[in-house]
């Protein structure tokens, strides 16, 4: 029960930060600024989105500010996360290829 819930619980934050990956690159956004401190007065869109998403979601705020393993804001999440899409973007135009010439 507890590892199911573990799962659900992070499958809940990595889909919040992939839509908020989708929101940036949609507006061609930069995900990352030189920094990304809680101090700095120049964070980038994808950073203030997970902070403004915080104060309205109770769950997202907790993680983001007690999560010590996996807070997924770091430049290699949001990198893992995009080579992710990019594999599933290839696979779906392979098949269709395979499929128009078939």
């Amino acid at each position: 029960m507890c590892k199911l819930f573990f799962v659900r619980k992070h499958s809940a934050v990595v889909t919040f930060l992939w839509k908020g990956i989708r929101f940036c690159g949609a507006l061609e956004f930069a995900l990352r600024g030189h920094d990304e401190t809680q101090e700095s007065k120049n964070k980038r869109v994808f950073r203030e989105l997970i902070d403004f998403s915080s104060e309205l979601d109770a769950d997202l705020k907790k993680h983001f500010h007690k999560a010590t393993v996996f807070k997924g804001t770091s430049k290699t999440i949001q990198n893992e996360l995009l080579d992710c899409k990019l594999g599933v973007y290839h696979e779906e135009v392979a098949k269709e290829i395979k499929k128009r010439i078939m």
